[in-house]
């Protein structure tokens, strides 16, 4: 796992096409995380309520490959 900065956000999208079980291994492992589907209309309004929160944060982006996890 890469290292997380402090003040971050983690988001994950197209949770729609994961399979359950790995859904849920990634939200043990993230607990912190947001999980969206934009086709779904899924977690969208907690990724923009999050993302206000750390806007006046100084934020540090990570790249992770996608097939990473």
């Amino acid at each position: 796992m890469p290292e997380i900065p402090e003040k971050s956000l983690i988001a994950f999208n197209k949770v729609d096409k994961v399979d359950s079980e790995t859904w849920a291994r990634v939200q043990q492992d993230y607990p912190e995380a947001v999980f969206i589907s934009a086709t779904q209309r899924l977690g969208l309004e907690t990724l923009k309520m999050r993302s206000l929160q750390l806007i006046d944060e100084p934020v540090k982006a990570i790249a992770v490959p996608q097939n990473s996890y």
